[in-house]
């Protein structure tokens, strides 16, 4: 990667940290002016797909550890993050995690010797305690991008990100 494309890609990420971080600010004080608290949480990005109908896990909801579920793909040595669900005891850790890992917390970017985002939210989840599952069935998000000249949307070719297992909820093309 030249370094343009790599300040790019930082910038995103960084934008992608911010903003997770921010909804889960959200998402704490909507608990706190209600008096209720989520059972779970689902960070998925701005240009996903729902693939298949989507139904929270009961297994994230009834565990008593914090724990997550991610993609078995793409993960680059860490954990594929462009998709994560759990339970409320891991809200800080999956929400918050990666602002607070690359900004505040020098010391797990050096202890593990992070390259990329999969690797830091890898090592922020795993210095929180929080399990987790692998599994690309139980997660039918996928990227997608604006195919063509007319906008149409089209799913992120399978070496970008993982697909889950065909019928799919609509019909919808691979982009080239």
């Amino acid at each position: 990667f030249t370094r343009d494309i790599l300040d790019h890609r930082t910038k995103n990420n960084i934008r992608q940290f911010r903003h997770s971080r921010w909804c889960a600010q959200a998402m704490q004080e909507r608990e706190i002016r209600l008096g209720f608290h989520y059972h779970g949480f689902v960070r998925i990005r701005d240009n996903s797909i729902v693939l298949k109908p989507f139904r929270f896990p009961d297994a994230l909801l009834r565990s008593t550890l914090p724990m997550v579920a991610v993609r078995k793909c793409m993960s680059w040595g860490g954990y594929n993050d462009k998709t994560i669900i759990g339970n409320r005891l891991a809200f800080d850790a999956a929400l918050r995690g990666s602002s607070e890992g690359y900004y505040l917390s020098p010391m797990v970017q050096r202890k593990h010797n992070l390259r990329n985002p999969e690797q830091l939210t890898k090592a922020v989840l795993d210095e929180a305690g929080v399990q987790a599952i692998l599994d690309n069935e139980m997660l039918p998000f996928v990227d997608s991008r604006c195919g063509g000249g007319d906008g149409t949307p089209c799913l992120s070719q399978k070496w970008k990100d993982c697909h889950v297992s065909r019928p799919w909820f609509w019909r919808i093309r691979v982009c080239n």
